[in-house]
């Protein structure tokens, strides 16, 4: 499976993501808006959460710091991978980033699940 670079794609979501904010911050109670105020300041926060900016409610992590850890976790494996191969000349596996280490996942489960 050819690595897949899904920052474009993260890219045009995170400002879709910031338009559709704009458009719910900017609906005042009593507009022309089909949704309620409420529904509104929900979508406004949904969109928040899914651009990182917020904590969600249930105190777990944001989709933007757990892609932001898994990101610093690829990194220093693939560190550790390259110093313990300089060392004992060993073929651990380095991935660029995320993507790679997701596709390589995905490759294993399909080899060993079908």
């Amino acid at each position: 499976m050819p690595d897949h670079n899904i920052e474009p794609e993260l890219a045009r979501l995170r400002a879709a993501l910031q338009q559709l904010r704009s458009w719910a911050l900017d609906k005042a109670p009593g507009s022309t808006s089909t949704f309620s105020p409420a529904t509104t300041t929900r979508i406004a926060m949904i969109c928040e959460e899914g651009l990182g900016l917020v904590q969600p409610e249930d105190g777990k992590p944001s989709t933007g710091e757990i892609w932001e850890a898994l990101k610093e976790s690829v990194k220093l494996q693939s560190h550790y991978a390259a110093l313990l191969n300089s060392y004992d000349f060993g073929q651990r596996i380095s991935f660029a980033g995320p993507n790679e280490w997701i596709a390589r996942l995905r490759k294993i489960k399909e080899e060993t699940c079908g």
